[in-house]
């Protein structure tokens, strides 16, 4: 998101909400799966490599790499009680 503002990491975090925070996620994960100028150049290439190893012709689009969401689980009471502390850099005695 830094990156993408053009801005340090430090003051990204310090001024950006929650809410804000939240719609950024789910702009880059649009983003992920969509497919670029520079995707397909790549595609293409590796159609080229595929046909001159001896390849059957395939379409492009078979070339394009597709992203797949990461499965999600569900966290126990205790594992998400271990995330939070750990986050917030807090030991448990």
């Amino acid at each position: 998101m830094s990156h993408e503002l053009g801005l340090p990491v430090q003051l990204t975090m310090r001024f950006t909400t929650v809410d804000e925070f939240e719609k950024w996620q789910a702009y880059f994960i649009r983003r992920k799966n969509e497919t670029e100028k520079t995707d397909y150049y790549l595609a293409a290439i590796a159609q080229s490599v595929y046909r001159t190893m001896g390849g059957a012709k395939t379409k492009l689009d078979e070339h394009l790499i597709k992203f797949e969401q990461p499965a999600v689980r569900e966290l126990s009471d205790e594992e998400l009680k271990e995330a939070i502390l750990a986050a917030f850099g807090v030991k448990e005695r």
